[in-house]
Order: C-alpha cells, then structure tokens, then sequence
C-alpha cells in the first residue's frame, strides 16, 4: 500500500505541473469543471483490467449526496453528520483529513442529505451552497469563511423545496455564482458576485427543480439555462448580467429531476426528463428555439453526455448511444438502475449506476462494450455521488460513508 501511495503521488505531482495554470484540468466543481461530464485528465487503459479495484485511500465521512471535487492539491467534500451540514477538505495523495467546517445545524423538515456539489476556483476560493439554501464562500486553503448569503431567509415565498432541501450546484460565470432558487410555486434566477456574495443580477422565473445552471454559447450569444421544474430556462448575455432569452416546456415536467441541459453544439441543445429526451435548435440572437426530434424514453434524473459526436443516455433500464443528428438509438447496452453518472474518460465512459456499481464501457466505435464492471461496496447503500478522475488511473468516489481513491493498477 505505501508504494502504491508513493506511485500515486509522484504520479500526481507531475500531473499538476503539466496542468499548472489550466484550472479546467482538475474536476473542480459538479460534473467536472465545464460541467460536461467530460474529464479533461487523460485515461491510461489498462493492460488488463483488475478483477477488483484497488485502494489507494480511504477517508471517514458523513452522509450525503454531494461529489468530491478537487483543486489538484486537496480533495473537498460535502457531507452531514446527524444534525450538522460540514464541507472537509482531504489531502489528494493520502486522504489525511486537512481541515473540516461545520456549516449549519440540520433541522426539520431539510433532513434530506446534502446533494449540491461544491465548486473551488484558482483564486483560491470554494463555493458551498448548503441543503439549507445558504451560499457561503471558504477559503479552500483553510476552510475559513469569507461571506454568508442565506438565501432561505431572505425568500418572501413558501419554504425552499422542502421535500428534498435545495440540491442545485454552484456554477461560476464570470465573477459571478448563478443559482436556481424558489419554492414549489416560483423561482428565480440570482447571481451572486464572487467577491463578497452580493447580487450581480437576479430574475423571476417558474418553480426550480433539483438542475443547475449551465453555460454555453448559442445563437452567437453568452447564455445560462438550467431546467426548471417543468420548463427550460434561457439567459443572454446583456451589459454586465444576464436577461431572459427564452423558455422551451419540458414533456413531463422536471419534479425531481437534476439533469442539466447538455450542449450539443453552436446552437442545439439537448433536454431530457421523466418522459422523453428532445433536441432543439437555438435561433440567431438566442431569441427561441425549435424542436429537432423527440424520442419518447427519458434519462429521468441522469444527465445525458455528448462525446465523439454521439450522445450517451442512461434511461433507468439501459445505456443508450443516440445520433444526435435524429435521435435515432446507434447501439445500447443493458444497465438497469433509477439513476447514472456518466463520465466521458478518454474512450471510456465510466458509469456509476444507483445501486453503487461502477462500470466501464468502451465508447470509441458506435458499438459500445462493456469493459469491466465492479459491485457496490457492501456499506454503499443508494448512490447519487459522481466518481472524480485524478489521475490516468485513479479516481475518487463516495461509498456510503467512507470517500476512497481507486487505482485501475
């Protein structure tokens, strides 16, 4: 075990120099640092693969729902003990616990586990937006706060989602935080500035659901859109914020839902939900969009990827890999589970399905192939948590109460 820890951090040292000065080589925040679900750190095929995965570290946590993110030096995470909220941070090489801050007391009725993925940034910074609705920015360095919005108290409404607490995660637009907040009847949009938590821009939308927002660039605009409870919601890029583009219904609605729109390009998007996926074409000037094609299978609560020209969709029974020219299903793979984090890894695509089980499929040719597959670990019990690649060959990923690093060596 110490050489595999020698290996592993000699192994992450050289990774960091070759990815100093390139924030989005780390997975810095929820599905990875573009939020695309696509690791930007290279995979290293094994030989052979391992019939069982091996340890690197392990580390105690709490409950939660929330992914490990990393700024390449430190492992953050977001997790509950039975009555406080905490965010700890973990050395990348050996997971020794660093620093941990408890945030808030957890009260009814937001006794659900924490699901907002935090996001660190290379100012130095971490945002943490609590299951409670308080934003708060910590320095990632020592876990120190710099400033509190609690959004919760400040709403005029009914309770924030109090069925599952606030799940949406922090996503950085310029100097600024963009969130979904609201109650089941109403919403809004808000952006808080970076450096002290102050709003940049806000507007009124629809109820939120459980997504988070994106960024992209469509019909030649800057634009921000997440999935609301049950309608698409576009913003473009207007002086120094953001106004409202347009709004596309969603079949089905989105209650529960946490995927997030995916971009397939300059200007289409791809949405999925309870019922169905559906492709739309975003207009010149992000002024409305159009629909493309429809399929009527959805990815419920997974969030679809888009790699090598083809879209990837978990739909709870199987693993799809859809033109995205027409919708049409090119090859698919059995992969029953209510829900799956899809991570593009070079030619792989690493799976982790709702039960805890991990597996890796090949996705180089239209034909997909499942390479290797492991079983939950026994203490793993549901699972909403994505894996995070570190390194060509290790990655990090919660099972139940414990966060450990996997070697594919």
């Amino acid at each position: 075990m110490s050489s595999l820890r020698s290996i592993f951090a000699l192994t992450l040292f050289f990774v960091a120099i070759a990815c100093a000065g390139e924030a989005d080589s780390f997975w810095s925040a929820w599905r990875g640092a573009a939020h695309d679900g696509v690791a930007r750190v290279a995979f290293e095929t094994p030989k052979i693969w391992p019939t069982k995965l091996n340890v690197v570290w392990e580390a105690n946590v709490g409950a939660g729902f929330s992914s490990p993110i990393t700024d390449g030096a430190l492992v953050f995470l977001q997790h509950r003990s039975e009555t406080e909220e905490r965010l700890s941070a973990f050395d990348v090489a050996t997971g020794k616990k660093l620093w941990e801050t408890i945030i808030a007391e957890i009260h009814e009725p937001q006794t659900h586990d924490p699901a907002a993925t935090p996001a660190v940034f290379w100012d130095g910074s971490i945002i943490f937006h609590s299951i409670a609705g308080g934003v708060y920015r910590f320095n990632a360095s020592d876990g120190k706060r710099v400033w509190k919005r609690d959004l919760q108290a400040e709403w005029k409404g009914e309770k924030f989602r109090p069925m599952y607490g606030v799940a949406s995660s922090p996503i950085r637009v310029g100097e600024t935080i963009v969130l979904p907040i609201g109650d089941k009847e109403t919403g809004k949009a808000i952006a808080l500035k970076v450096s002290d938590g102050t709003t940049a821009w806000e507007h009124a939308t629809s109820a939120p659901g459980y997504s988070s927002f994106m960024s992209m660039r469509w019909g030649g605009q800057s634009c921000v859109s997440t999935l609301l409870y049950n309608e698409l919601a576009v913003f473009k890029k207007e002086g120094d914020g953001f106004k409202p583009a347009f709004a596309f219904k969603l079949p089905g609605g989105a209650d529960g839902n946490s995927s997030m729109p995916v971009s397939l390009g300059e200007d289409r998007v791809l949405l999925t939900s309870h019922d169905a996926t559906v492709a739309l074409k975003v207009l010149p000037g992000a002024t409305g969009c159009e629909e493309l094609w429809r399929i009527e299978t959805g990815g419920d609560l997974s969030t679809p990827v888009f790699a090598n020209g083809r879209i990837y969709l978990h739909n709870s029974s199987d693993l799809l890999c859809i033109d995205p020219a027409d919708g049409k299903t090119l090859s698919r793979v059995e992969m029953d589970g209510q829900y799956c984090a899809l991570i593009v890894w070079g030619d792989v695509l690493m799976c982790r399905l709702h039960d805890g089980e991990l597996k890796f499929v090949a996705i180089k040719n239209t034909a997909m192939r499942v390479l290797a597959s492991y079983p939950a670990a026994v203490e793993t019990g549901e699972s909403w948590s994505m894996p995070m690649p570190l390194s060509p060959t290790t990655f990090v990923v919660r099972t139940g109460t414990k966060l450990r690093c996997f070697s594919l060596k």
